[in-house]
Order: C-alpha cells, then structure tokens, then sequence
C-alpha cells in the first residue's frame, strides 16, 4: 500500500483529504504543519508528500526545500496544494515541487494528479534549485465559478493543466490543455 504524507493545518481540509485517499487505497499519515510533517516523513519514509502551502512551522515550499535537502527523502515526489499560487509563479519549480495543485479542487482531480506521482515514483532531485526533473512543476486547477446558468447546461465538469516550458516562468509562456501530462 503507498504512504502519502499530507500536511495541512486546516483541521477540516486535513480530514476531507485523508479520507479521499483512505478511500482510494492509500495509507495515509497526517501532519498539522510543517515541522510535523518533516519529522514524520524523516521518520516513516512516505512514497508521496502532499502539502499545503500556507502552514504554520514551515511553509510548504519550506517543507518541499527541507526534503529535497534530506538525503534519504530528497527523491520523494511532493506536491503542493494553494490557494495563493498562480500559474507561472516560479518559488514552486524553485524548491523542485513535482506538482501544484490549486484550490479549489476536486477530489478526483487531487487523487488523478497523485496517482500520476505515484506512478512517475521516487526520482532524483539533483542540485537544490534546480526544477524537477519530471520535466516540470505542473499547475492544476479545477475551473473557477463563472457566471450564473440553468441547471444542466454545461454541466460536465472541465478541468485544466498547466504545464510549465522549460526554463519559463511567464504565465503567458505556460502550456495549457486538459490532456497535458509529463511526456
């Protein structure tokens, strides 16, 4: 069974989140913060670490930066979730986050976009700094409300990718696309 380590310090979204990934087949370990959240991925060793950005402790960008300067952790996937991230900001790719995940979010989308980690597994994060090597920190998102329209019009639900091209960080530079996923 794959360990996911979650951390966030919301107690409700904590919750939400480990019984999406209970239900999904993960065993799941959870953290309120960041320095909780380090010490019991040094500690337990998780396939997968998801975390909030905004935390107590250590940010998770702190946490990303944290684990990829542990030797024994430094090859685990991390991804972030945030509600403060936008795409083509840069502090992601810069602390070699695998992904970012906006809120809002559905929990398939969540789960759809851990599960591609879990099978891209463990991989090396070489020099602190450098992006990911999984080509690039992808930024998912669910749509945002839009304007007010009768039930059952449009009602399928639509969900984008951003991709990140190498070495660019300018939003307008950002691949986008429901299919985009790591070559």
């Amino acid at each position: 069974m794959t360990v996911l380590l979650i951390a966030e310090d919301d107690d409700d979204i904590r919750a939400v989140l480990e019984r999406i990934f209970r239900r999904t087949g993960f065993s799941v370990l959870v953290a309120a913060d960041g320095r909780q959240a380090l010490r019991m991925a040094v500690e337990a060793r998780p396939e997968l670490i998801l975390t909030d950005l905004d935390m107590p402790g250590l940010t998770g960008l702190e946490l990303c930066r944290a684990v990829r300067a542990e030797p024994a952790l430094n090859e685990v996937p991390v991804a972030l979730i945030s509600g403060s991230l936008t795409p083509g900001d840069p502090r992601a790719v810069e602390a070699q986050a695998c992904a970012v995940v906006l809120k809002p979010f559905t929990g398939p989308l969540l789960v759809t976009e851990i599960e591609s980690l879990v099978r891209a597994g463990r991989h090396p994060h070489p020099d602190i700094g450098s992006r990911c090597p999984l080509a690039a920190a992808r930024v998912t998102a669910a749509p945002r409300p839009g304007p007010v329209r009768p039930a059952g019009e449009g009602d399928e639900q639509i969900t984008t990718t951003f991709v990140a091209a190498a070495g660019r960080s300018n939003p307008a530079q950002w691949r986008c696309g429901g299919a985009a996923r790591r070559g």
